[in-house]
């Protein structure tokens, strides 16, 4: 027979032995730090990893305390008082980053550091920390370079639009015919670019997202009535009937004033752009919530090949040496993205050479009422109303510092108007405590280390000068220029390039 073993015998003793020496073994083959201190902050064990970290530091074991978080004696105290958690602590070495984690043995009255190495997660925070500032420098670059762009062309197209609209008027009938025609190719040429750096400025902040909006009732139905009559020319001369219908009730919506304006204007622009013949009807209507806007044309209609990319930007189904329409192909991705921004939703129908069909659908918000805002009268620096005062003419503050801009405002209003002339803001109060003005065009842009805001500001705080009309009348044209003066003080903004009469118009509606 064969003798059977018996199994071995581990006594308590041997079992306690092996689970210490198995423990011991932990911070011996820890890649990392371990250090032990007591209750009085003296380091009474370190790991082979910890001790490495000593040497490369250059440090001995009495400077323990170097490599370990600065709050180690007050995580002591804590831990010996109430045994409250020790939370983590991160500690820089050489370009090195360690967390280190505590726990209290409370039976042995020892404090246990294990560290964790996050160099690697440090070095990657610092570096997205560091992009998304790049990010936003990127951006803020963008919108200044965009902005500058808007100022720096328009302000040079204002004064050429502006002193051809003078010429003409100084020689309209008196001398060739022909130079009507002249005078129209120049302006509409002047409006040509105006329009495409528009769009060219308009998707570039969208696309960007730099594109402000401002939520307000907006009345559409007035938008429209006046889109209706500003196209009515364009329609006439291509010998097009253009009919606008709208239902006789208010059609108030909450939006952005400027993104449903242009997306109409665009939409109403394309039609009239590609009808040769027939006409353009808008017919609106308001159900389910929502108001519905059809745009229908009797143009050439687009094919369907092309329609499936008609809202990228910078398309047009002809192209090349061939293009049988002017423009750049931003219209309709323009008018698509101004709806998205204000959740507006868009559909077509086109069929090549019959025409085209838009449908825009604009959410409305029935419970809000229009609002109506009665305007004060307006009183002069000398007392009185602005409506009474027929005795002399209208003093205003042309606060521009632009030369071609401040030659332009003196020949087209010093027919009408008293002017005066500031290019910075000091200029600006110093002809404001001399003479008695009674309106001010304002630009943003100014000499100096002031701005047309600052000047809008300072007015507005002075009792003496807070009813005083201010014109925005600036190159500064984005949406968040709008909002900017008119939360500054101003009581209107206009943006160059601009026709006298209007500015006239405004002007009058103020006093």
């Amino acid at each position: 027979m064969t003798d059977k073993k018996e199994p071995l015998d581990i006594s308590e003793s041997d079992r306690a032995q092996q689970e210490i020496e198995r423990l011991a073994f932990f911070p011996l083959a820890n890649p990392m730090p371990v250090v032990e201190v007591d209750l009085e902050g003296v380091p009474s064990y370190i790991n082979p990893a910890g001790i490495q970290l000593l040497d490369k530091m250059n440090l001995d074991m009495s400077q323990v305390s170097q490599i370990l978080p600065k709050t180690y004696k007050a995580d002591i105290k804590t831990a010996s008082s109430d045994k409250g958690k020790i939370p983590s602590r991160e500690v820089s070495l050489s370009g090195s980053h360690l967390l280190w984690t505590a726990f209290f043995l409370e039976n042995q009255n020892l404090l246990h550091y294990y560290a964790t190495d996050i160099t690697t997660l440090k070095n990657t925070e610092t570096e997205l920390i560091a992009a998304k500032e790049r990010a936003l420098k990127n951006e803020e670059v963008k919108t200044l370079f965009l902005a500058n762009m808007s100022h720096e062309i328009r302000t040079p197209i204002n004064s050429i639009l502006g002193f051809t609209e003078l010429i003409e008027e100084k020689v309209k009938g008196k001398l060739d015919e022909n130079l009507d025609v002249y005078f129209e190719t120049i302006y509409m040429s002047g409006e040509r670019l105006w329009q495409t750096v528009h769009h060219i400025l308009d998707i570039s902040q969208i696309e960007t997202g730099t594109f402000e909006l401002k939520t307000e009732t907006v009345n559409l139905g007035k938008i429209i009535k006046d889109l209706g009559k500003s196209f009515k020319s364009a329609a006439t001369a291509k010998k097009l009937e253009l009919n606008i219908n709208l239902p006789e009730t208010d059609i108030n919506i909450i939006s952005d004033e400027y993104c449903a304006t242009q997306a109409i204007t665009n939409l109403i622009d394309n039609a009239i752009k590609y009808t040769t013949t027939g006409h353009v009807s808008l017919d609106t209507e308001i159900v389910d919530g929502s108001v519905i806007i059809i745009i229908e044309d009797t143009g050439i209609g687009m094919s369907q090949e092309y329609q499936d990319h008609m809202f990228n930007v910078f398309s047009q189904e002809s192209t090349g040496y061939t293009k049988n329409f002017q423009g750049i192909g931003l219209g309709l991705a323009l008018a698509h993205r101004y709806l998205s921004l204000i959740n507006g939703k868009i559909n077509f129908e086109s069929k090549r050479d019959v025409g085209s069909k838009f449908t825009v659908y604009l959410p409305i918000d029935p419970s809000v009422q229009p609002v109506i805002t009665i305007e004060e009268p307006i009183i002069n620096p000398s007392g009185g109303h602005a409506e009474d005062s027929n005795s002399s003419r209208m003093s205003i503050l042309v606060v521009e510092d632009d030369p071609n801009s401040q030659k332009l405002a003196s020949f087209t209003l010093s027919k009408d108007y008293d002017l005066h002339f500031a290019d910075s803001v000091s200029d600006a109060k110093d002809v404001l405590n001399t003479e008695a003005v009674q309106l001010i065009l304002l630009d943003l842009s100014l000499r100096g280390d002031e701005d047309g805001l600052d000047l809008a500001r300072y007015l507005r705080g002075e009792a003496k000068w807070l009813k005083i009309p201010i014109i925005a009348l600036t190159a500064h044209a984005f949406t968040s220029d709008r909002d900017r003066c008119l939360e500054a003080g101003c009581s209107d903004f206009m943006t160059k390039p601009f026709r006298l009469a209007e500015l006239k118009e405004t002007i009058q509606h103020l006093i």
